[in-house]
C-alpha cells in the first residue's frame, strides 16, 4: 500500500513538473525558454469591458485558479471572476519566436470556438516588447481576431525588461577601445609627471622648471620633431652655395664655368 502511494505521488509530481513549463516542438526554441524564466509565476490580467471578459495570462506556468492544469491564458466572467469561460491557449502547446527587442509567445490548443473560425481551437498570441523601465508592465488586449475562417487568435501585448537583453538598439553602457586607450595614456602621463616631479623635488632637491622630469628633452622636443620631419619628408637636396666672387668679377666676364676651367689650362 505504501509503495502504491509513493508511486502515485511520484507520478503526480512528474506530471505537475511537465505541465508547469512551456512545451516547445522545435529544439531551436529551447534557447528562448531561458529568457522567459524570470517571468515564470507572474500573472497579468486584462479586462475587455466591451464584452464583459477578463483574461488571465501566465508565463510558462498554469494560470492560478484556472480550470485547466495547463492553461496559459484563460477567459473569465468580468462580474464573476471565479466563473471560468474558456481556455484560450495551453502551455503544453507553445510556439516561441524572438527578435532583437521582442519575443512572441504563442499558446495553442485552446477550447474550440462555438460559432467562429470554423470551430477551430483557440489560440493566444502574446507579444512581449522591450521595456527597460519595467520588469513586467501592464498587459493589453490588442485584438480578438475571430473574423476569419481559420488562423484566428487573441492578440495581447505586454512590456518587459527581460527581453531587452536581446536588443541591439538599447544604448550601450560599455566603453569603446578608443576611450580605454585615451584613459590609459592620460593615466600613464599623469603618473609620470607627478612621480617624476616628486622624485626630483624631494630626492634631488630640484627647484622651478628643473622639477619637470627630463626637462631638457622636452625643451628640445620641438626642434627634434622638426629635424625628424625634415629628414623624413623632404626629398630634394639642398642647393650648394656658389663659390665666392669678388665685387668686380662679373664686370670682368668671369662666370662660374670659366672659373672652374682655369684650373685645367696648361701652364706656359
Amino acid at each position: 500500500m505504501l509503495h502504491l502511494i509513493t508511486t502515485a505521488l511520484f507520478l503526480f509530481a512528474s506530471l505537475h513538473s511537465v505541465l508547469s513549463d512551456c512545451t516547445v516542438t522545435s529544439p531551436s526554441e529551447t534557447q528562448y525558454l531561458s529568457l522567459l524564466e524570470p517571468l515564470k509565476g507572474q500573472t497579468k490580467s486584462v479586462t475587455d469591458v466591451s464584452k464583459n471578459y477578463t483574461y488571465h495570462i501566465s508565463f510558462c506556468q498554469p494560470v492560478e485558479k484556472g480550470q485547466a492544469v495547463d492553461a496559459g491564458v484563460e477567459q473569465f466572467d468580468l462580474y464573476n471572476p471565479d466563473r471560468h469561460i474558456d481556455v484560450i491557449g495551453r502551455i503544453t502547446a507553445t510556439n516561441i519566436m524572438a527578435g532583437t527587442n521582442w519575443l512572441l509567445l504563442e499558446y495553442r490548443n485552446g477550447d474550440p470556438y462555438h460559432n467562429h473560425c470554423g470551430q477551430e481551437a483557440r489560440r493566444a498570441t502574446i507579444f512581449i516588447m522591450c521595456d527597460p523601465n519595467n520588469f513586467l508592465g501592464e498587459a493589453t488586449l490588442i485584438e480578438e481576431n475571430n473574423e476569419k475562417n481559420e488562423g484566428c487568435a487573441y492578440i495581447f501585448e505586454v512590456g518587459s525588461s527581460v527581453v531587452c537583453s536581446n536588443s541591439t538598439t538599447a544604448p550601450s553602457s560599455g566603453m569603446g577601445v578608443g576611450g580605454i586607450i585615451v584613459i590609459t595614456a592620460l593615466s600613464v602621463a599623469g603618473a609620470y609627471l607627478i612621480l617624476g616631479m616628486a622624485y626630483k623635488r624631494f630626492v634631488l632637491g630640484a627647484k622651478g622648471r628643473e622639477q619637470i622630469p627630463n626637462v631638457h628633452f622636452w625643451v628640445n622636443f620641438g626642434s627634434l620633431t622638426a629635424d625628424g620631419c625634415d629628414f623624413l619628408c623632404r626629398c630634394q637636396k639642398k642647393e650648394e652655395s656658389k663659390s665666392y666672387k669678388g665685387l668686380g668679377d662679373d664686370q670682368l666676364g668671369l662666370d662660374e664655368e670659366e672659373e672652374h676651367d682655369e684650373n685645367i689650362l696648361p701652364m706656359y
